[in-house]
């Protein structure tokens, strides 16, 4: 957690006037008592930090036991914002490369007038040491003037909901000497429903933390790994799963596009498929945990037989500049929407005889969408364009795809500003979901029928999740769900948007013989029952 100093200083100088410096949380509140232990690497010990009311509010939205996305965050490092921009971590106008630091998320709720040298540093910190970066646009109040660390390539940039805030927009193609420019890339990533961006990027780094956490913990989600030097861990295994690129690419792929009538990628967007303002949309945690839930799915070049799942997600590294791949997937006999993200970094040379950065090589990837047909294939939706972009994300949104369809989903090398990059690696996100989803349809597939009873069956009296059957969001599977799902059963999206209903040709029972046939079974299973796994 990276904070700048709230308290007054002396004109001229950095060193407040009491010569501490409030930067730190409040680490005796309650909010953050849940096996939470606070370290100070930087150079300013804890002896000379004040508490900060500004960090103690970010905090608690990263991180806190009650108010934040990951409360089982357990080890924050806390930082003053001035050195860690150079000596404590950064290190820039030096011939020593940026630090290697345990943490995997580091938040930035502040605005700095950042330097091209700075941020490539920023961005060799993601792409070479895996290292989560997620930074605030600046407040519109605040003057808008500094483009901050929100102009860096592989950093996730946070926002606001209501669209006041400052934005990028790439109007322009930077040149290479100037990449980092304000309006070179459309910026903020994402958004949330907050009233200042230190707080929406808390809510952003919470979000991130939680996803590389389940993704870390679960390694059969993730086809590969590589191993990390870090300097509590020499071998720290980090699955494909929680790299920053696929954190990334599935919280803009999860975004709510749907969450306000100004977001709008068809009048207000940009080539690479983002509004203008409101980026990938609002942040939607319930989306993105589904993505990475669904697993990394490779692509039909490296073998994959199945079409792709709902929800899922794949990691390709040494993508060379003539490699394609291509994903398939069918839809149900409903309509869907689709979401997918293309993430992948800037990669940064350093220079050490002038402390600075020697090259930076920015790879462009395309995706494009097709739907399959007897006759041939049709073009929904291409990002390749004749002229190099400058953004390094790829972005569909289609909210109405054809039902009984099937699909493809492209991914190549495009033009590219810098010399031909021989290999690179990217990060691909996608959801499909029903255009409504209807009380009872637990499985999302679009209508309510015995496979969603199946599932509430198996969790009745011990299932506490949404996916579990908790659909009236009590925090426990019982009769009041089963009343919803059988109010509901044998609907489907299609009656909703008044088209033929989905027949499922089958009935629910009633209430009183299906709770005395499950109490029979689950006296039944008493032996057999802990055989099976469930999800969490």
């Amino acid at each position: 957690m990276v904070e700048a100093n709230t308290d007054r200083q002396v004109d001229g100088n950095d060193l407040p006037l009491d010569g501490r410096y409030n930067f730190v949380p409040n680490i005796e509140n309650a909010n953050f008592t849940h096996n939470k232990t606070f370290f100070f690497p930087g150079e300013i010990p804890e002896s000379e930090a004040d508490i900060s009311g500004h960090a103690t509010s970010v905090a608690a939205r990263f991180f806190g036991d009650l108010t934040s996305l990951a409360p089982g965050v357990g080890k924050i490092d806390l930082y003053f914002a001035d050195n860690w921009l150079k000596s404590d971590f950064l290190q820039p106008a030096t011939n020593a490369l940026p630090r290697v630091s345990d943490a995997r998320v580091f938040n930035h709720s502040y605005i700095d007038p950042t330097n091209g040298a700075t941020l490539a540093r920023l961005d060799y910190s993601v792409d070479t040491n895996e290292v989560i970066q997620v930074v605030a646009v600046n407040n519109v109040s605040n003057g808008g003037a500094s483009p901050g660390l929100a102009t860096s390539f592989n950093a996730i940039s946070a926002g606001l909901s209501s669209g006041s805030h400052e934005k990028g927009t790439a109007n322009a193609l930077a040149p290479l000497t100037n990449r980092y420019k304000k309006d070179a890339r459309v910026k903020p990533d994402i958004v949330v429903p907050e009233d200042f961006t230190s707080y929406a990027a808390a809510y952003v780094s919470g979000a991130a933390s939680m996803l590389a956490g389940f993704g870390h913990d679960n390694p059969p989600l993730s086809d590969g790994s590589i191993v990390l030097a870090l300097p509590s861990t020499p071998e720290y295994t980090l699955q494909n799963a929680e790299r920053p690129e696929v954190v990334r690419s599935a919280l803009m792929a999860g975004a709510d596009r749907l969450f306000s009538p100004d977001y709008d990628v068809v009048n207000n967007g940009s080539k690479n498929g983002l509004d203008n303002n409101l980026g990938a949309g609002q942040l939607d945690i319930f989306q993105s945990y589904h993505i990475l839930a669904g697993g990394e799915q490779g692509s039909i070049e490296t073998g994959a037989s199945a079409p792709l799942l709902n929800y899922g997600f794949d990691y390709v590294d040494a993508f060379e500049s003539d490699d394609e791949a291509t994903y398939q997937f069918n839809t149900g006999p409903y309509t869907e929407s689709l979401a997918a993200s293309l993430v992948w970094n800037l990669q940064v040379d350093l220079d050490f005889a002038g402390g600075s950065f020697l090259n930076t090589d920015l790879p462009n990837f395309e995706i494009e969408l097709l739907q399959l047909a007897e006759n041939g294939e049709a073009v929904l939706f291409s990002s390749i364009d004749p002229i190099a972009d400058i953004d390094n994300t790829e972005n569909i949104w289609l909210p109405s795809l054809e039902p009984d369809s099937s699909f493809l989903l492209r991914v190549s090398r495009g033009i590219e500003l810098d010399a031909p990059i021989s290999a690179a690696d990217f990060a691909l996100s996608w959801r499909r979901s029903p255009l409504e989803v209807i009380p009872g349809d637990i499985d999302l597939d679009g209508q309510v029928g015995l496979s969603d009873f199946d599932i509430l069956k198996r969790s009745f009296g011990i299932g506490t999740t949404p996916e579990e059957g908790d659909l009236n969001v009590d925090f426990m599977v019982d009769l009041g769900d089963f009343t919803l799902l059988k109010e509901h059963f044998g609907g489907s999206v299609s009656t909703i948007l008044g088209q033929s209903s989905l027949s499922t040709g089958a009935a629910v029972p009633e209430p009183a013989t299906w709770v005395l046939a499950l109490l029979a079974a689950l006296a039944l299973c008493v032996t057999d029952c802990n055989k099976t796994t469930f999800a969490d």
